[in-house]
Formats: structure tokens, C-alpha cells, sequence
């Protein structure tokens, strides 16, 4: 058999690959071709072999939605059935379907709850997609699905992708209600090896937003638009935990947001935010808790048993 050396360049968007084994410099071999492709392969698992095709991702392609397949041709979605010559011959690019058509429009948010059909002929065969882009048409749906049609009882998919860097915004206020004083919030997180974790707040509702200097130990304003200003400016876990009373400075009217600033640069990375926890007096009021409504009791010689029947705070007040 026929073996191939394959490299995966990022620039440009190819494959290049030879038929040659050439010991001295495998990875950029003299004699090369260079074809259009993604970045998957296609193998047998019971053989220790390249398969002698490699594939496009997500090749012999359907879209399923409703309970019937269709084909995409000239920015038209084409009922058809799934037969493998369809499969074959109407394979639709999933590009085309998170591309704007003439009418500004993605292809597959047109559709409801759509999922991609792949059909192969491979015995237990495994994919192995990487890089973002080539999630793109799964990422576009609220309930994304990849199903596979083959012999096997049960194919393989393994998927790992690197998302870009984003802001995680709140959809609204923390409300600090009867607020006296912060004694400090703590925000638990997991990160490790290249994992960026930036944190950056506001207190009028998102209007502007707000970090902390180290060095002058004062709040500064922010562009919640400029991420790379948010990497930079933001602050990390750690230096948001130190803050303490300093809070007390900016939340003068009970409430407050969080926005997050996440990045990993490998998939094995981690940048999570786990919880949020504050920890603050509060003042209020108090109401003369009424007998038999809200509470009763019982005693003994030695003993004063109070039951209370609604959650609350409550003082209790006795003679001994």
C-alpha cells in the first residue's frame, strides 16, 4: 500500500501532501501537491493505516430538520431523500450555510432545529475535527447534533476546538438590598497552564465600566468594547479577592454587575468562573412577631422551647 505524508498549515487553508516517503525532511517534502481541505482525517481503526482518501470534512453531507433531508444549491434549501447517491452527488458545503446569502441572511438560522448528516461506508470510523471554523455550522444552532449514518454500532466523534477570546456580560444587576457595608467579594475560579481569566464591574447598570489599579489602588474606567483593553486593564482573580472594603468606595447605590474576559490558548487550557460570593452587613427593620402566627413556645422548669413557623431573622428576648 500506497502511504502519504501529510502537513496541516494554517496559512494558507490547504493540505499539502506527498506520495513520496522523504526521510530527509518529511514535514516540508520537495515534490508536493497542494489540494483544498479541512483539517480532519479519516482512518480505519482496526488497520494501523492512513485511509488512501482523505476526505473533506463532513463530505456526503444532508441536512435533516422535520423529519426530512435537504440538499443547499443556489441558496435553496432542496428536499430530498437520503439515499446514499444523494449523499454523494447533493453533499452540501457547510460554509455556504453560515455565509450571508444575497439577503443578509445565514442559510441555516432559517431553519428549525436543523442537524447534519454525515454518511459514510467506513467500518467504526473515526473523525477528528480541529479548529474552530470547521464548528461553525454546529455552533450556529441552540441544540447543535452531528449524527453519523454507518455499519458501525458505534461510530467515534471526538471534537476539540479552541474558542476565540470573549466577554462574558451579565444580563442584568446585582441587587444589594438593605446594603450597610462590603467586607469583600470573592470570585472562585479554575485556570491553569495559558488559561486568562479578566474581570471588570460596573455599578450604573452597565453604562460604564469600571477596573482596579494596583498601583494607585483606585478605579479606572474601561471600554467594554475593546477586549484587548479588557486583557489588558482587567483584573485577575486574585487581585479582584484583595479588593475588600475599597468595594465600598463604588457600590453607593446597592447594586453592581460583573463582566468576564476568558481566553486558552490550547484545549487542554482552562479559564472558568465558578461562583461569585459577597460577604456584607445589612440593616433593615423589625416587626413584632405575632403569637400562634409566627411562633409559639414552651417550657419546662429549666427549659424555653421556641418554635417559629416562618423563615426570618428573630430576636428573642426572655428574663432567666
Amino acid at each position: 500500500m500506497s502511504h502519504s505524508i501529510v502537513r496541516w498549515l494554517i496559512v494558507p487553508d490547504t493540505w499539502d501532501f506527498t506520495d513520496e516517503i522523504i526521510k530527509e525532511n518529511p514535514e516540508n517534502p520537495a515534490e508536493k501537491a497542494t489540494t483544498s481541505g479541512y483539517s480532519i482525517a479519516t482512518w480505519f481503526t482496526t488497520e494501523d493505516e492512513w485511509s488512501k482518501k482523505f476526505e473533506k470534512i463532513f463530505s456526503n453531507v444532508l441536512i435533516k430538520t422535520n423529519n426530512s433531508y435537504y440538499t443547499y444549491q443556489n441558496e435553496e434549501f432542496i428536499e430530498v431523500e437520503p439515499t446514499q447517491e444523494n449523499f454523494e452527488n447533493y453533499s452540501v458545503d457547510l460554509t455556504e450555510l453560515v455565509t450571508p446569502n444575497s439577503e443578509g441572511v445565514k442559510p441555516i438560522m432559517t431553519l428549525d432545529d436543523p442537524e447534519i448528516v454525515h454518511l459514510t461506508d467506513k467500518e467504526n470510523p473515526q473523525l477528528h475535527i480541529r479548529g474552530f471554523r470547521d464548528l461553525r455550522p454546529l455552533m450556529e444552532s441552540d441544540n447543535p447534533k452531528l449524527l453519523i449514518y454507518s455499519e458501525a454500532e458505534r461510530p467515534v466523534v471526538n471534537v476539540k476546538y479552541k474558542p476565540e477570546p470573549q466577554v462574558v456580560l451579565p444580563t442584568g444587576d446585582i441587587y444589594l438590598k438593605m446594603l450597610d457595608k462590603i467586607h469583600n467579594f470573592t470570585i472562585y475560579s479554575n485556570k491553569n497552564q495559558s488559561g486568562d481569566i479578566k474581570i471588570v464591574f460596573s455599578v450604573d447598570s452597565g453604562n460604564t465600566w469600571l477596573t482596579f489599579n494596583t498601583t494607585t489602588e483606585e478605579f479606572e474606567e474601561v471600554d467594554i468594547e475593546d477586549m484587548e483593553e479588557i486583557k489588558a486593564n482587567g483584573i485577575t482573580p486574585d487581585t479582584f479577592n484583595a479588593i475588600g472594603e475599597k468595594w465600598n468606595d463604588i457600590v453607593v447605590e446597592g447594586k453592581i454587575r460583573f463582566a468576564y474576559y476568558l481566553e486558552i490558548d490550547g484545549i487542554n487550557d482552562i479559564a472558568e468562573i465558578d461562583e461569585l460570593e459577597v460577604e456584607m452587613d445589612m440593616h433593615g427593620r423589625w416587626r413584632k412577631a405575632e403569637h400562634i402566627n409566627d411562633y409559639d413556645y414552651e417550657y419546662d422548669n429549666e427549659h424555653i422551647y421556641v418554635t417559629f413557623f416562618k423563615d426570618g431573622s428573630y430576636k428573642v428576648n426572655y428574663q432567666g
